[in-house]
């Protein structure tokens, strides 16, 4: 690397781990629009898996390497695929980490927000290409998720996470596992008043998420059945609701409300006759 290039390369990454935000703002998008970077990418993505590690408990620099990944992910001028392999371990690692800040009661909570939004984005661009790549993060996210002994933080990554990377997901791992991982959490919501309770209620939180945007999805879908079943002569309470929707419904109850009534709210409509027979299922259990 020739002298100009390494001070660039210099000045770049000391703005973005420096504490003049308008600097930092210039800098990332330099990265993300500049022309004639594609020789110092190897070395942006070894500055990231390095500095995510030397920095892995501070906040305000976790989130700038986070964007600074972000830019090279959607820049038009780097062909980032050979380097994705070095990108993901810092990425993973702000999602699932034990801990990313000294102090528990920090926001670290929108880090791995951040940083569950970079792995869809990597699944959705490169998923095609290397067939096997989203499959072998939902198998880390899962084991982790399901591991009893990693704390609630990581859980809360791999929620949001595997959210993230779509309808199927969720119903396959998240809401599959459901009741069992339900079992871990309702000790501690119900009797412990801590930080790890606190960590406890945002999964809870990142669970409902996931079940609600599902649940109305269904209801949508039952809907558009419902219309057929109109046409075929039958009547539009007829339209199933599936085993896993009652299952969701008997663990969230009426904590589901706000996500089947959304739709109908911004849209100024009446409640289909099939979203109220998902709604009976919630009544059913509230």
């Amino acid at each position: 690397m020739c002298l100009c290039i390494y001070r660039y390369f210099d000045k770049v990454t000391g703005a973005i781990l420096g504490t003049d935000p308008v600097l930092r703002q210039a800098a990332l998008e330099c990265v993300q629009r500049d022309e004639g970077l594609h020789q110092l990418l190897p070395y942006f993505c070894r500055f990231i898996a390095v500095q995510v590690t030397v920095h892995i408990l501070e906040l305000n620099k976790l989130l700038p390497l986070l964007k600074l990944t972000h830019m090279i992910l959607t820049s038009r001028n780097l062909h980032v695929e050979p380097y994705l392999h070095q990108l993901m371990p810092p990425i993973l690692s702000c999602l699932v980490a034990r801990r990313l800040c000294a102090n528990p009661t920090e926001d670290h909570w929108s880090v791995r927000d951040y940083a569950a939004t970079l792995v869809a984005r990597v699944c959705q661009t490169y998923g095609d290409a290397y067939v096997s790549l989203q499959p072998r993060i939902i198998k880390t996210l899962t084991l982790c998720l399901l591991d009893p002994k990693r704390p609630f933080t990581a859980h809360y990554g791999a929620i949001v996470c595997l959210a993230g990377l779509g309808r199927h997901v969720v119903e396959s791992v998240l809401l599959r596992n459901l009741k069992l991982y339900m079992t871990l959490l309702r000790p501690i919501l119900a009797h412990e008043s801590s930080i790890r309770r606190l960590e406890a209620q945002n999964c809870y939180g990142a669970l409902l998420d996931a079940a609600g945007g599902y649940i109305r999805q269904e209801a949508k879908e039952a809907a558009r059945e419902s219309t057929s079943l109109l046409g075929g002569g039958l009547n539009s309470g007829d339209a199933p609701v599936s085993a896993l929707v009652q299952e969701v419904t008997a663990v969230f109850g009426e904590a589901l409300y706000p996500y089947l009534q959304a739709d109908q709210r911004q849209a100024g409509q009446t409640q289909p006759a099939a979203v109220a027979s998902v709604s009976s299922v919630v009544n059913s259990f509230v």
